[in-house]
């Protein structure tokens, strides 16, 4: 089988854009890519520096480091986060194979939200370990966009009369309340922790 990102179907026209290019579904999960690759390349340049500098390898005493505001809530929704987008994967993985030919848009982005949000974890323990809030306006970004993509996948859905009875609609709107909770969680972070 062929390997394509928007199917290897060459009766469907999976690229077509006619009317509006929001509802072209591959297109939209192209569109959800965006934010986790975002988080990718910011923060993997910034933990490599951080691990290998010498500030980073002060000892932490654990029975003095502080939490920063919503530590528990962060970590619960992040666990919450990681399921969820494990089910996403495997909803597309089992859409794909039904379908007959791999469509790697159904998948993909889920696979990749999961290492940006494993990503985000260790990003986050190594600011709070820092104690550098500053650093988190980073994840408060990406938390906007992945928000902002998912929203605009669910509206999408809404539209096509796709809805609740769907287990992707489901997800995607799990997904949709887990990405403004820990966004909330965020601007809370910033506001106590200026």
């Amino acid at each position: 089988m062929e390997w394509a990102f928007c199917g290897s179907n060459k009766n469907l026209t999976p690229y077509k854009i006619e009317g509006n290019v929001l509802n072209n579904g591959c297109f939209v999960d192209a569109l959800n890519l965006v934010p986790h690759v975002f988080l990718l390349f910011i923060t993997f340049p910034i933990l490599f520096i951080g691990w290998g500098s010498q500030s980073s390898k002060v000892q932490i005493h654990h029975n003095t480091w502080l939490h920063f505001p919503g530590h528990n809530m962060r970590w619960i929704l992040t666990f919450l986060l990681l399921f969820v987008h494990v089910c996403e994967f495997a909803e597309g993985i089992v859409a794909s194979e039904v379908m007959g030919y791999n469509h790697l848009h159904l998948f993909m982005p889920a696979f990749m939200g999961f290492i940006a949000a494993t990503t985000s974890v260790v990003y986050y323990h190594n600011i709070e370990t820092s104690n550098f809030p500053k650093l988190l306006l980073v994840l408060f970004i990406y938390w906007v966009l992945a928000f902002i993509t998912k929203s605009i996948k669910l509206w999408k859905f809404a539209e096509f009369t796709v809805g609740p009875r769907h287990l992707r609609f489901c997800i995607t709107a799990l997904l949709v309340i887990l990405y403004g909770l820990l966004m909330a969680v965020e601007i809370n972070v910033i506001r106590v922790r200026k």
